[in-house]
């Protein structure tokens, strides 16, 4: 094949990926606005349940109210939504989907990865009570820049540890050559 052609065939998988990964990330986003209200309020009250029981774990006695509050020794912070690790495992999700390769070894992408994502999630919301606790004053920073930078730099992380150990399936059969 020549360098021209095979320019053009790893473009079209390029630009395959490309739209593969967005449709993924607008369908999945599509499913939480049409089907949001039945799976929002289990999965926030998961994840506070969760919180609440690595707290108790850690020796902190925190209990789960009103199905999104918890409450421990430390602080009481109310879980919501956004707090989940739902929009970080969708793009995680997007990126495995729409990488070139095998279905099995995206099936075990997705078995370690996800899980994964969680538990530095559950991380992320574990040491906001220690820092609303102790730092109080940085609750915010810790908050809104370095915990949402952080969980995306993993979530990347992850993808690119998986991608880089994936089989890529042959180009010339993704791009439809």
């Amino acid at each position: 094949m020549s360098d021209d052609a095979s320019s053009r065939v790893r473009h079209r998988a390029q630009l395959r990926a490309g739209v593969l990964f967005f449709v993924s990330v607008a369908a999945m986003l599509f499913g939480f606005v049409r089907f949001g209200g039945h799976v929002e309020q289990p999965i926030t009250e998961a994840t506070a349940g969760a919180t609440a029981w690595l707290l108790r774990i850690l020796g902190t006695g925190a209990t789960v109210a009103e199905g999104t509050l918890v409450q421990s020794r430390l602080a009481t912070l109310r879980i919501i939504f956004e707090c989940t690790a739902v929009f970080p495992c969708m793009f995680f999700v997007a990126g495995v989907v729409a990488y070139p390769a095998p279905f099995a070894f995206k099936g075990l992408g997705l078995l370690l990865g996800l899980p994964a994502i969680l538990a530095v999630n559950e991380v992320r919301l574990v040491s906001l009570f220690y820092i609303a606790h102790w730092l109080p004053q940085w609750f915010d920073t810790a908050h809104w820049i370095v915990w949402q930078s952080a969980i995306l730099f993993t979530t990347l992380l992850f993808w690119l540890l998986w991608a880089a150990r994936a089989p890529r399936t042959d180009v010339r059969s993704s791009a439809g050559a």
